[in-house]
Formats: C-alpha cells, sequence, structure tokens
C-alpha cells in the first residue's frame, strides 16, 4: 500500500521540480524559428534564481503547436532592473540568438556584453561572446573583447594599445553547461 502511494504522488514532486514563472519575473521574450525548422520556437529571459540576474529558457516549437524546453542557462545575463541596464534578446545577422546586457546608464564606466547562441548538431551552444567597456571620462581606458567559440578564436582590442589574439576551445559550448567561468579571461579583464 506504501508502494502506491509513492506511485501516486511520484508525478506531483516532478512537477514541484518545475521553475514557476510569473509573468511579472518575465525581462524579454523572443518568437522565431531559432533552429531553422520552419517552426516557431521562443526565447524567454527572465529572473528565477537571482533578482540581479536574467536566466535564459529556450524552447522547441513542435509541429502539433507545442513549446518544449531545449535548453536552460541560469545567470546569463545581469539584470539592472531600469532603463540602459536592462538585459533583452534579439538576432543577429547570421540569425541567432543573441542576449544582450550592459550599463548603459549609472555611473561613468559603461559596458555591454553579447553572449551569442546557435543551433548546431541538434542543441543550442554558446557560439560566441563580447565584452565592450568604455569611460565617459577617459576614450583611452575600454576596450572590445571578440571571442567566437565556434572558430576557437578571439582578439582582445584595447582603445588605446595593440590588438591581442587569442585562442580558446573550439566548437562552442552547450548552453545548459554556460556560465561566467567560460569567458576568457582576456575578456574578464575588458
Amino acid at each position: 500500500m506504501r508502494f502506491l502511494l509513492f506511485l501516486l504522488f511520484l508525478p506531483a514532486l516532478a512537477v514541484a521540480q518545475d521553475r514557476i514563472v510569473e509573468p511579472s519575473q518575465v525581462i524579454a521574450v523572443l518568437n522565431d524559428d531559432l533552429d531553422d525548422d520552419g517552426i516557431l520556437d521562443r526565447a524567454v529571459l527572465y529572473y528565477y534564481s537571482d533578482w540581479d540576474f536574467a536566466d535564459l529558457s529556450v524552447y522547441h516549437g513542435t509541429v502539433q503547436g507545442y513549446l518544449e524546453e531545449a535548453a536552460y542557462s541560469p545567470k546569463i545575463a545581469w539584470n539592472g532592473h531600469g532603463q540602459g541596464v536592462t538585459p533583452y534578446l534579439t538576432r543577429n545577422e547570421a540569425g541567432s540568438l543573441q542576449v544582450m546586457s550592459g550599463n548603459e546608464s549609472v555611473g561613468p564606466s559603461r559596458w555591454h556584453e553579447t553572449v551569442t547562441i546557435a543551433f548546431r548538431g541538434g542543441r543550442f551552444v554558446v557560439a560566441g561572446y563580447t565584452f565592450e567597456t568604455y569611460e565617459l571620462n577617459d576614450p583611452d581606458l575600454g576596450g572590445l573583447c571578440d571571442t567566437n567559440y565556434l572558430s576557437g578564436r578571439g582578439v582582445l582590442t584595447p582603445n588605446s594599445g595593440k590588438a591581442e589574439n587569442f585562442r580558446v576551445p573550439k566548437g562552442g559550448i552547450p548552453l545548459e553547461e554556460w556560465s561566467p567561468a567560460d569567458v576568457p579571461p582576456q575578456c574578464a579583464a575588458g
């Protein structure tokens, strides 16, 4: 009898582990064909695990009209909760999903961060990472760090000085495995 009760409650336990996101937690939504199969997919940026960061869920659309979660990445972007500091979603010219965040309104230190996500080999991977920083009071400070995880190449270009090429592991990072630790040290330095 105890075993039957356990089996009865098992589905409820599994559902209880799902993330429940209230509409007020949603920061941005992008509906588009993100995997080039001709079916509408959805990317949702929201705060869930931490108020100061945005989590990302990407959903595959099905031929039946349903959405199935394909990937989840916690704390993919900083969330400043205001004008000029709220992250958003877009697509680049190659059709890849981009999570954009930054500071365009607080203090003299400004920055932009872009995490580029592509669909490769049947899954969503982080294909690129770009970090740009500049100072309103001193244009010589700051620079641009651009990393392509698909090619394994990156370049750090300071606003004053010589560009430095560097290498990263090639092939992309599965979106669900992405973390700030994957940012190359050259980009973390700005």
